[in-house]
């Protein structure tokens, strides 16, 4: 048999169910109000553990969110300019290196994208040019 070849009966089927865990979900779900009474219960003797559950169900943890950057460039100024306000906040303190990397990044992809854009209005200049030239010679 090929290498990284399938053969029949290899595995179960991609979507079928596991009944052995349908049967114990169910089994865990007709004793949930229970068990979470009991969780509780713990939780408010001390235990630390019971807490911890109880509270990331409550209240899960909460992710870091990025805080909003203002860099004084106007829209008219070059990405060049754009770009040394930012090292030059970076320098002077006033934005993290992790923010100046993302900026930076962001200035790249736009300085691409203007590329590209350049490069589709000549070439579609260029077409038309030659397709002009082409039939002034028919």
């Amino acid at each position: 048999m090929a290498r990284g070849g399938t053969r029949p009966g290899a595995g179960r089927p991609k979507g079928s169910v596991n009944n052995k865990h349908t049967e114990l979900r169910q089994l865990l779900l007709s004793h949930a109000e229970p068990m979470l009474q009991k969780l509780v219960i713990m939780a408010k003797e001390g235990d630390l553990q019971a807490l911890k559950l109880c509270i990331d169900k409550i209240m899960p943890s909460m992710k870091p969110v990025d805080t909003p950057v203002q860099v004084a460039v106007n829209d008219n100024d070059s990405l060049t300019q754009k770009a040394s306000a930012v090292l030059a906040m970076m320098m002077a303190g006033e934005l993290s290196t992790a923010d100046a990397n993302q900026l930076l990044a962001g200035i790249t992809t736009l300085a691409r994208i203007i590329e590209f854009d350049e490069m589709d209005k000549r070439l579609t200049e260029l077409e038309k040019m030659a397709s002009m030239t082409a039939n002034k010679a028919n």
